[in-house]
């Protein structure tokens, strides 16, 4: 790649050059040279344009988007998803613009936002239904079903994510099927299902581990741990969490690193082991708060109020019980719910 590099750079083919900085990039998210990923997505960027080719630079911005939104850094990700799609809307080209719409609002999902996150989420499987997309329909589909387990519609999440796992299966779609798998688990977790959340965990850790989404593995096994802990089997919750953890930092995921020192922290809580339990979640709350995850930082609330109120301080339990009550409304869930609605009744 570096000897074509060379070539397309002495002959000005700065179209044929920006296609390969983008792939190179790919290449290095692979061996975890981020900086140099980055490097080349924004390369890729600054020859596109010199190209004039504007797909080309909606291309490298969505690369930006995606590897930032990996790192945690959700500003910096929702800003370079909207540059795409602001690009491909302009050029309608409705297959990416599904793409840039759902990117966008799995950002604003991961922040809490869920309001936009639905918009977004429903442009994008309108485009796909439009134009028979069927692997985005089915990741477009999860995404919503997503919405109603947190609304906790649990029969509507159920029936469309049953419905995303016979469309992947049917199309041999494994990443869609161990994105369908992972929601599953959570479902069966907020069901108090725990032995079928741990087997729909094992399969998605699995199905995302031979896709190599090493943010996704980490992610989907402090679910896994999460299962573990709700059964009172702390030795295997906490082995989990351990692996969540290595994962996190191999990934360099600012918010699976966050979720299992918040994981931890309610393990040391349950063991009363308090001032381990307060200092991991300090470090928890820290990263989340700094990072705007929204709702990572509600749970904290709670369980650092938890703490202070076994530890026998009535200033700091109120305290956080405010920030926790407060936080939680300002999720507007009323609010989403009447979207949800006015949606459906669209769609009938």
């Amino acid at each position: 790649q570096n000897q074509a590099i060379n070539i397309f750079i002495r002959e000005k083919d700065y179209n044929n050059l920006s296609s390969l900085l983008d792939n190179l990039g790919d290449t290095f998210q692979k061996l975890h040279s981020l900086d140099s990923a980055i490097i080349c997505y924004e390369l890729a960027a600054k020859y596109a344009t010199m190209a004039g080719n504007r797909e080309l630079e909606a291309f490298a911005y969505s690369s930006l988007g995606i590897l930032k939104w990996r790192l945690g850094n959700y500003n910096d990700a929702l800003n370079f998803h909207f540059k795409a799609y602001k690009i491909r809307k302009e050029l309608n080209l409705e297959k990416s613009i599904a793409m840039s719409a759902n990117n966008i609002g799995v950002v604003y999902w991961r922040l809490g936002n869920y309001e936009n996150a639905l918009q977004y989420y429903v442009e994008s499987l309108n485009i796909r239904e439009k134009i028979n997309d069927i692997p985005g329909i089915v990741i477009a589909n999860n995404n919503i079903g997503y919405i109603y387990l947190v609304l906790e519609q649990f029969d509507r999440a159920k029936s469309i994510l049953y419905e995303s796992l016979h469309r992947s299966e049917e199309i041999n779609y494994s990443f869609g099927k161990a994105y369908t798998e992972h929601l599953l688990s959570i479902l069966n977790l907020k069901l108090k299902n725990y032995d079928s959340s741990i087997e729909y965990s094992k399969r998605a850790i699995q199905g995302y581990y031979n896709k190599y989404e090493l943010n996704s593995v980490a992610n989907c096994m402090n679910y896994l741990g999460e299962a573990y802990f709700e059964k009172g089997e702390f030795k295997r919750a906490n082995s989990v969490f351990k692996a969540a953890l290595d994962t996190a930092l191999k990934a360099n995921d600012k918010f699976s690193f966050a979720t299992t020192l918040k994981n931890f922290a309610k393990i040391k809580f349950k063991q009363k082991r308090l001032s381990e339990a307060e200092k991991q979640l300090k470090q928890s709350l820290s990263i989340s708060e700094s990072e705007n995850f929204f709702n990572l930082s509600i749970e904290s609330y709670l369980i650092y109020s938890q703490i202070m109120k076994e530890k026998g301080d009535p200033k700091k339990t109120l305290e956080f019980f405010e920030k926790y009550s407060n936080a939680l409304n300002n999720l507007r869930l009323e609010q989403i719910s009447a979207n949800v609605m006015e949606w459906e009744a669209k769609e009938n």
